[in-house]
């Protein structure tokens, strides 16, 4: 093994020599004279490392691709997990080399408090490189050949990503407090994120940088699949098939496992955006045969010919009428009733609320300006903080009762053009601070709803009694507005007296 790894390393000196100075040159240009060196370190080296992850393990296991290369390769005296490690070995060996000249150059032209930083950036980076290139080797060599196995490294590397898409889909308009369906206040990314190898690689990368939280369990779950991509990729190498080397790629895992998957997906979400009435009929039906379309096309390059079989249009029906009375079920039983499955009694909740309300019965600063106009809404904010139960079930059972209508609203397919008020509830809230902005991302505890149901006059007499109610002097009978925007503002707890 070691002779092969001499080998890799003389036959590939140039490359060695090419790389070393192209990534020391982008890593250590954009910091001479710079004061981010951090800013721009931390960027441009994982961005390296992940092309690197990439692409060095197709070049270097290439020879498992064509026919002539495999059997030099195996015919050596070698059996093959030690031509296996040798190459893995060479493959993360020069990675590490390419990376480290322009790290230890970024370590002199940092500061001393940004010379620790750029340590620890460089110890992940090596952890990172030996995960994804040993991953990434894992699905190269799942096809049998060379353009095969760069389309199952990347249909493997985006599987996670498609899915977690379709997820916050569904979540988005499916399951009400989701509104925002994406990023930090949709539903948790914690599982897809755990299952894709590159995201949960770069998360514990950023995570360093203090970009986002410590997560141990993530780093361990990365080290588990690292050890699981490694044993899969020995016994699957040693039981790979030199005949169908340069083959078509037709094992299970392949073409066949990958083009079904990215099919059931995909056909859901536009089942989603069907039944939300998102995109019109006739464009459903072209995306379908859009969609329909790349099936054809996906099984051209797996199959190496032209041939609609029988056994397409079945497929492609099942799919559809699967993925068609999913979303049937999913609209019919509100979410499959996640809408309702929140915490009923958390120890601790906020509601943050801003809208519009009518109150014409009450005459704001004596009636004068505009803050309510007959028949016209008002523009109202608060922020209600409770702990425990004690002596606050009444105004609880407002926010619930107003919560339930919020959930009712949203289900309620009839077009509404008017103004909006948006609920914001926060289960377990980590600090009683009117002055702090209480978004706290994923879903398990952050719920979000935004619909025309608002609160009623006689609501808001009970929640002035918890805290303080906000009125800004800008009417409107078609938007929210920016409570910024209003020339001035008035605490009307007083006037629900």
């Amino acid at each position: 093994m070691t002779k092969l790894i001499d080998y890799y390393f003389k036959s590939r000196k140039i490359l060695i020599i090419f790389l070393t100075g192209v990534v020391t040159g982008m890593m250590v240009l954009p910091n001479i004279g710079s004061k981010f060196i951090i800013d721009n370190f931390s960027f441009i080296s994982i961005i390296l490392a992940i092309i690197l992850s990439f692409v060095l393990p197709l070049f270097f296991f290439s020879f498992a691709q064509k026919k002539k290369a495999a059997d030099s390769y195996l015919s050596l005296p070698l059996s093959r997990t030690d031509l296996l490690n040798g190459t893995l070995l060479s493959v993360i060996a020069i990675s590490i080399i390419a990376i480290t000249p322009g790290c230890i150059i970024s370590m002199v032209l940092a500061s001393q408090p940004e010379l620790l930083m750029v340590f620890k950036l460089y110890l992940c980076l090596i952890v990172l490189i030996i995960g994804l290139e040993i991953i990434n080797s894992l699905f190269y060599l799942i096809a049998y050949n060379v353009f095969d196995g760069v389309v199952m490294t990347l249909a493997y590397t985006f599987m996670p990503f498609i899915l977690y898409f379709g997820y916050a889909y569904f979540f988005t308009n499916f399951v009400a407090g989701f509104t925002y369906g994406f990023g930090a206040y949709g539903p948790s990314t914690l599982f897809f994120r755990l299952i894709s190898p590159l995201w949960n690689g770069i998360y514990q990368y950023l995570s360093i940088l203090g970009n986002t939280n410590n997560d141990l369990i993530g780093r361990i779950i990365f080290v588990i699949e690292t050890i699981a991509a490694y044993i899969i990729l020995l016994i699957y190498f040693n039981k790979r098939k030199s005949e169908k080397i340069s083959q078509v790629s037709d094992s299970f895992m392949a073409y066949p496992f990958v083009i079904t998957y990215y099919v059931f997906v995909v056909t859901c979400i536009i089942c989603f955006a069907y039944f939300e009435k998102i995109f019109s009929n006739a464009l459903i039906i072209f995306l379908m045969l859009l969609l329909f379309a790349c099936y054809i096309v996906a099984n051209f390059v797996y199959r190496r010919q032209i041939k609609i079989t029988k056994h397409d249009f079945i497929f492609f029906l099942v799919a559809i009428t699967l993925c068609y009375f999913l979303s049937l079920s999913a609209k019919s039983t509100k979410g499959y009733g996640l809408s309702y499955a929140y915490n009923k009694h958390p120890e601790r909740v906020a509601y943050i609320f801003e809208g519009t309300v009518n109150l014409d019965e009450i005459k704001i600063n004596g009636g004068v300006g505009d803050w309510n106009e007959e028949g016209s809404d008002t523009y109202i904010t608060f922020k209600l903080f409770i702990e425990g139960d004690g002596d606050n079930q009444e105004v609880r059972d407002v926010m619930e009762k107003y919560r339930l209508k919020q959930i009712d609203e949203f289900y309620n397919e009839e077009k509404y053009y008017g103004p909006k008020s948006n609920l914001q509830v926060i289960d377990n809230y980590e600090e009683n601070d009117e002055n702090i902005l209480l978004y706290r991302p994923q879903g398990e505890k952050y719920y979000y709803y935004y619909s025309k149901a608002t609160l009623t006059l006689e609501d808001l007499k009970v929640i002035a009694k918890y805290t303080k109610i906000t009125a800004y002097n800008v009417c409107t009978d078609t938007e929210v507005y920016i409570p910024e925007e209003a020339s001035e503002s008035i605490v009307i707890n007083d006037y629900l007296k």
